[in-house]
C-alpha cells in the first residue's frame, strides 16, 4: 500500500486537492443554490462536449476497457473489473437504501424554468446520490494513471476523470455533492484492489489473454 501512494503521490494529492477545494462551495451554499450557479455556465459546444464526454463514467465504458486489457495483462483486468463493480455495488446500496429521496436535480427543479438542460439527452429523476458515473471515471482512469510511469500522463488521466465527473453536474444528472461522493468511492475501491490484486501470486495473470492462444497451437 505505501508503494502505492509513493509511486502515485502527486496524482493523489492533486485529486485530494480537487476534491477540498470543490468541498468549499458545498458547504457554502445550498445543493440547489449551487447547482443553479453551476447551471449558468451554459454553451452549446459544451452541450455537445459534455453529452459526449459523458459515456466515459458509463458501465459500458468500463466494459469495454475490461475487454481491452484483456490483451494487456490479465491481472489488469482483475483490478479495473473489481474496482467499478465493487465501487458500483456500494453506489447502488447507498442510492436505493440509504438515500432513496434524494432526487436528481431535473425533479428538484422540476417547476424552474432556470434550470438549462442539453437537447435531446436522456434525464433521470431519482436516486441522485451518490453518482455511479463519477465513481466509474475514478476508477477506470484512475487505474490508468496507477499504471503508467509518466507523471504528467497521471495528471491528463486524473483531468479526464474530473471532466467525466463534471460532466454530470453539467448534463444535470447529479449534484455537486454527489460527484464528489462518487469519485471518493471509486478512488478507494481502486487502491484497495489495486493493492489486493498485486500481491497475489498470479503468475498466468501477468499474461495478455492471447499469449494462451498462442500456447495452444504450439
Amino acid at each position: 500500500m505505501k508503494d502505492i501512494v509513493k509511486k502515485n503521490g502527486l496524482f493523489l494529492i492533486f485529486y485530494v486537492l480537487i476534491v477540498a477545494a470543490a468541498l468549499i462551495p458545498v458547504f457554502l451554499y445550498s445543493r440547489t443554490d449551487l447547482h443553479l450557479l453551476l447551471n449558468k455556465f451554459h454553451t452549446p459546444w459544451a452541450d455537445v462536449f459534455f453529452k459526449f464526454i459523458t459515456f466515459f463514467g458509463s458501465g459500458i465504458a468500463a466494459a469495454i476497457v475490461c475487454i481491452v486489457l484483456l490483451f494487456v495483462r490479465i491481472r489488469y483486468t482483475f483490478i479495473i473489473l473489481a474496482s467499478w463493480a465493487g465501487s458500483g455495488i456500494i453506489v447502488q446500496f447507498l442510492k436505493h437504501l440509504v438515500f432513496p429521496g434524494y432526487d436528481r436535480p431535473v425533479a428538484v427543479f422540476a417547476h424552474n424554468t432556470a434550470l438549462n438542460l442539453v437537447y435531446g439527452l436522456e434525464y433521470h429523476h431519482h436516486f441522485s446520490f451518490p453518482s455511479g458515473h463519477a465513481a466509474t471515471a475514478l476508477a477506470v482512469f484512475g487505474f490508468l494513471a496507477l499504471v503508467t510511469n509518466r507523471q504528467w500522463l497521471k495528471m491528463v488521466l486524473l483531468l479526464c476523470a474530473v471532466i467525466v465527473a463534471y460532466s454530470r453536474v453539467y448534463l444535470s444528472q447529479h449534484f455537486l455533492e454527489d460527484i464528489l461522493f462518487g469519485s471518493a468511492l471509486g478512488i478507494l475501491a481502486l487502491i484497495i484492489f489495486y493493492w489486493y490484486f498485486n500481491r497475489l501470486k498470479m503468475d498466468w495473470a501477468d499474461h495478455p489473454v492471447q499469449y494462451y492462444f498462442r500456447q495452444e497451437k504450439k
